[in-house]
């Protein structure tokens, strides 16, 4: 076959393989493809120029045909790589999204979680956080105003060990385990019937939930984060520690916490003297510390006969050991001597605020230091004023004690005052507080002379203690100090005892301050009941309700607290300013009680309130109540002169009686100091006689005159 021929042939067409074949009759073993053509062409020939050219030309076919088939394919195969492309991108940016999602959510689950390395701190046997009860200590953080323990009772934090000297009972460990988590010692850190729980079921869990997240909320979330914090603690510290901890720690009730303080208050032994009957009286106090013995006897009995039944039913006593347990007869709880508190009803009150922000239970374990706003002296001198005048309204006419200055400042008693009550269990409650902070200073409770201080503040009915609001109000609607009134009974008989209580046309001020009560109703059905509410609540009352009947809303009113009464009069001793800390029930400021909240070792802070100040009236009429309140002429009428509610220096003052004179009041202040003082008896015991307003003042002037001196 002449070579150049068929080159040129093949120059002139397009020919694949095939075609070649075919095209040239090529069959059988003579069947070559256009490569082998041309390695024939090469081999056979001595190219000369012109088949150098022609050569060129079939290579640079080859070239074209190998071009065009390599991209046939790879456009016949592109859909599938683009969509293999998408799909590895995709799936890639799915793996990236979820482990970064994962990644964020863990981050946000566990970022503010407590280091497990705080136990050994809380736990330490010789020095740890939670050996040192809460104490609450006045506002120089020396004297200690209260501690929340039992007195006499050590606390103490003793080994697992039973090689040691002092250790907890192995049987305790035994039961506790058996009853609250059989498998401790085999279970995984974190089991996944363990994360469907709906509550902290694990010793570690609970141990983590008492100690490092006590205010956890009970939802998926804040089990998850209890769970992964107890496998840490499992992970780092021994089974047999996080038991010890766990056992040392518990609330057993009645501010006990671990075995060894619970033994010693409930049976008078250490915890490494229990028996099988000792054992399931603690182990029920630790299931529910509300049902201990001292608290609750009867339902701490049925308990403890529940437990030492599953104690038998576990295998941890013997059927012999079950029914000597069982015959022996309840124990009677040992109570350890009665120390009088010291200041009964502001450490409850505190207590209360503090519990907004603390958990209880956190509080009653131990380890922080509570600096109160108290003022231990005036809270002392409070104290055995109240008590002197109490026994001076008794009859017994006791002196003042030596070390009580303040008492030694009461005025006399009017004529019918002295001994008219005897008998009568008087009783009287007291407040001093900065006005400019709002900090209180000193407050009791009901104090008896028989009963002590009660350990909350009572409210009692307020009278004609409101008219310093229902003023405010009046004023706000176009009253002023020398508006007219008139004082007369509400039908004119004509009866000499009728009107001989009245007092016939009166300035606003006079009928204010010396309790005009025909006159001042007149006033209250001019403002209306609404606008009196409205502005008590203004002034803090947020608890401030009107009586149905409107005639009765002076006589006896709403019931409020002595620290209620002075945080209202506040407001008009820094002319329409009030000075306090935001409540965490309303939008209101309320008085401060506690400076900061500290952790007992390391005096680190852990919350303290932040006092501000703001504008609840105007400045205007706020001084307009200040000038009536201020004005000592005007009370001349009823209190005459001299009166204790002069105290030689410039306050605005207002004495009032609430019912038939069985609740009485005097409150008042000056730039530094304000106070609000109740006296009174129960209005249901009969045949007592009213008492006079002159003497909650007595103690209303005395402790002014003692904590403004100087």
């Amino acid at each position: 076959m002449n070579q150049p021929v068929v080159i040129q042939a093949l120059l002139s067409k397009k020919y694949t393989d095939r075609e070649i074949n075919d095209e040239f009759g090529f069959t059988g073993e003579w069947r070559l493809s256009l490569k082998d053509i041309v390695d024939i062409f090469i081999d056979t020939n001595k190219p000369n120029w012109s088949d150098a050219l022609q050569l060129s030309q079939l290579t640079q076919l080859i070239g074209r045909r190998r071009k065009r088939r390599a991209e046939q394919t790879s456009r016949s195969r592109r859909p599938f790589r683009q969509l293999g492309l998408i799909l590895a991108v995709g799936l890639l940016l799915a793996v990236a999204l979820a482990a970064g999602g994962l990644a964020v959510a863990y981050s946000s689950l566990t970022a503010d979680l407590p280091s497990v390395a705080s136990l050994p701190v809380l736990l330490n046997a010789q020095n740890g956080t939670l050996l040192q009860p809460t104490r609450l200590y006045d506002r120089t953080g020396e004297h200690l105003v209260a501690a929340l323990e039992n007195p006499g009772i050590e606390r103490r934090f003793l080994p697992l060990n039973p090689a040691m000297t002092e250790h907890i009972s192995p049987l305790l460990a035994q039961t506790v385990v058996a009853l609250v988590e059989p498998n401790y010692w085999q279970a995984p850190v974190i089991g996944l019937s363990s994360l469907a729980a709906e509550r902290p079921d694990t010793i570690a869990e609970r141990l983590v939930t008492s100690l490092l997240l006590p205010r956890e909320e009970n939802d998926f979330r804040g089990r998850l984060r209890v769970r992964l914090l107890a496998g840490e603690v499992l992970t780092r510290y021994s089974r047999t520690q996080v038991l010890e901890w766990y056992l040392n720690s518990v609330s057993f009730g009645h501010l006990t916490f671990g075995a060894d303080s619970a033994a010693q208050l409930y049976l008078g032994k250490g915890a490494g003297e229990l028996d099988a009957f000792d054992t399931a009286l603690l182990t029920a106090a630790l299931e529910s510390p509300a049902l201990n013995p001292m608290d609750a006897p009867a339902a701490a009995r049925d308990r403890q006969l529940s437990v030492l039944n599953r104690m038998a039913l576990a295998g941890v006593i013997t059927p012999e050991e079950f029914e000597q347990a069982l015959v022996r007869p309840a124990i009677d709880a040992l109570k350890g001597p009665e120390e009088a508190p010291f200041a009964r009803a502001f450490t409850q009150l505190v207590l209360d605020r503090i519990n907004e922000d603390i958990d209880r239970q956190l509080l009653e374990r131990g380890g922080l230091r509570i600096i109160t706003s108290l003022d231990y002296d005036l809270q002392m001198q409070l104290v055995c004023t109240l008590h002197t005048q109490l026994s001076r309204l008794e009859g017994s006419n006791q002196a003042a004690a030596a070390d009580c200055p303040a008492a030694s400042l009461l005025p006399s008693l009017p004529l019918t005052a002295s001994g008219a009550a005897p008998g009568a269990e008087t009783a009287a409650s007291a407040v001093l507080l900065d006005p400019i902070t709002g900090q209180v200073l000193a407050l009791t409770g009901d104090t008896t002379l028989a009963g002590g201080e009660a350990s909350k503040m009572a409210a009692h009915p307020s009278g004609t203690m409101q008219n310093p609001w229902l003023a405010l109000a009046g004023f706000a609607r176009s009253l002023s100090p020398a508006t007219l009134v008139w004082d007369i009974p509400p039908e004119d008989t004509g009866e000499v005892e009728t009107v001989a209580g009245f007092h016939g046309p009166v300035r606003l001020r006079t009928a204010l301050v010396n309790d005009c009560l025909a006159g001042l109703n007149t006033v209250l059905q001019q403002v209306g009941a609404p606008a009196l509410a409205a502005t008590a609540h203004s002034l803090g009352l947020e608890g401030y309700t009107l009586p149905v009947d409107v005639d009765e809303v002076l006589k006896a009113g709403p019931e409020l607290t002595p620290l209620q009464i002075v945080f209202a009069f506040n407001a008009f001793s820094a002319l329409g300013q009030q000075s306090g800390v935001s409540s965490k029930v309303s939008t209101t400021l309320e008085p401060q009680l506690v400076l900061s909240v500290l952790d007992a070792p390391s005096e680190w802070p852990i919350s303290a309130a932040n006092n501000e100040t703001r504008p609840i009236v105007s400045p205007e009429l706020a001084y307009l109540v200040h000038n009536v309140l201020a004005d000592e002429a005007a009370r001349w009428q009823s209190l005459g002169h001299p009166n204790p509610l002069e105290i030689g220096r410039p306050a605005g003052a207002k004495t009032g009686i609430a019912g038939d004179g069985s609740s009485t009041w005097a409150a008042g202040y000056t730039r530094q100091l304000a106070g609000a003082v109740w006296l009174g008896y129960d209005p249901d015991r009969t045949g007592t006689p009213p008492l006079e307003v002159q003497s909650a003042a007595g103690i209303w002037h005395a402790l002014m005159q003692y904590g403004t001196r100087g």
